[in-house]
């Protein structure tokens, strides 16, 4: 669960969440630093080219998550 959000992953896309609180601690992020300050912890995972990614792409990423109570999704570059 811890690394793929389910009990039963489909792993052809290999799509592990990792840990990255400590990595992100001070970074200036506001999301990032509210739920640290919260004693949150903050997991990402690698999208492939999700540098790639437009404004409206992510915000919509941001509706879907909203009704799962997530509050970012961090995209890798």
């Amino acid at each position: 669960m811890n690394k793929y959000g389910v009990d039963k992953p489909d792993l052809r896309f290999e799509m592990e969440i990792k840990p990255i609180t400590e990595m992100v601690c001070g970074c200036g992020f506001s999301v990032f630093a509210s739920a640290i300050t919260n004693n949150c912890v903050v997991h990402a995972l690698k999208v492939d080219d999700g540098a790639k990614f437009t404004r409206k792409e992510i915000d919509e990423l941001t509706e879907l998550a909203k009704p799962k109570a997530l509050k970012a999704w961090p995209i890798s570059l």
